[in-house]
Order: structure tokens, then C-alpha cells, then sequence
């Protein structure tokens, strides 16, 4: 999925079990932060620490990030989760970070939505057939498309 922020693009990858990350490069050029401070941004951004969802702690490799290999650079890059990348995005000192953080926050929310979505559904179909003690079967008969 590409977002394309103040003409500029943000691009959120999904790894094989799920996970939705974005690559540190492109998360400090949509941040329209200096080039030259690309490495020590990256070390703070890694060495600082955040509220997560589950702790107040320091990002944790192959958790919140990974290093990504790059076949002909010398340079480093690293696989930031979405969690992560919207706490970085609010502590940065970028003056579009508000933008970011709203695309950040919705493709979080999307996540958490559809599972919300399901859970809900499930409580009020279980809800509807408790209230009505004889079910006829032809109106509430469900075909669920096996064959």
C-alpha cells in the first residue's frame, strides 16, 4: 500500500505472518527531516524510549524493528513497525507530522476495526437467537457456501 503525503510517499509493507512496517528511509523523507541527520535520528529513534501498547520500554529488536538488508548500499535501514513508527512520528520535529500520524493511526485502526467488526457481530447474532426460544428454520436458516 502506497499513502502519498504532501507529495511525497509513505509506503507500508506487510511481512509474510501479517505484520504492517515501513522502512526508516521513507518514514524520515516523509517526515521531510535533513538527510544528513538520517544516522543519528535512526540511533535515537531505536535508543529512545516509548509508551507502547503493552509497556513503557525501549523498542525491541524483531519486535517493533528489524534490520533490513540492502543488496548494494553500504548504509543502514531498518523495518519499523506502525506502532512504533506513529510514537517516532510525535516525538519528531517535523512540521507534517500531524499528517503522518493520521495516515499512521488509520492503517493501525484498520486492524484493530475488522477484528472489533467480527468480535461485535458474533456477540449480536448470539444475542439474537438467545432472545427468540423457537427458531423457525426457514427464516433464519444460513447457507454458509461449503459446496
Amino acid at each position: 500500500m502506497i499513502y502519498t503525503i504532501s507529495s511525497q510517499q509513505l509506503q507500508i509493507l506487510v511481512s509474510k505472518k501479517g505484520t504492517k512496517v515501513v522502512t526508516a528511509y521513507d518514514l524520515h523523507n516523509i517526515l521531510q527531516l535533513p538527510r544528513y541527520k538520517f544516522n543519528s535520528n535512526i540511533d535515537k529513534w531505536l535508543t529512545d524510549i516509548y509508551q507502547f501498547s503493552d509497556n513503557l520500554r525501549q523498542p525491541l529488536a524483531f519486535k517493533d524493528f528489524s534490520e533490513r538488508k540492502l543488496q548494494y548500499s553500504k548504509g543502514k535501514d531498518y523495518y519499523i513497525s506502525l506502532e512504533l513508527a506513529k510514537m517516532i512520528t510525535l516525538n519528531s520535529e517535523s512540521k507534517v507530522k500531524l499528517e503522518v500520524a493520521k495516515v499512521l493511526l488509520t492503517m493501525m485502526d484498520k486492524k484493530n476495526k475488522n477484528h472489533f467488526n467480527k468480535s461485535r457481530a458474533k456477540k449480536q447474532l448470539k444475542a439474537s437467537f438467545s432472545k427468540n426460544k423457537s427458531i423457525d428454520q426457514k427464516t433464519t436458516s444460513v447457507q454458509l457456501g461449503l459446496w
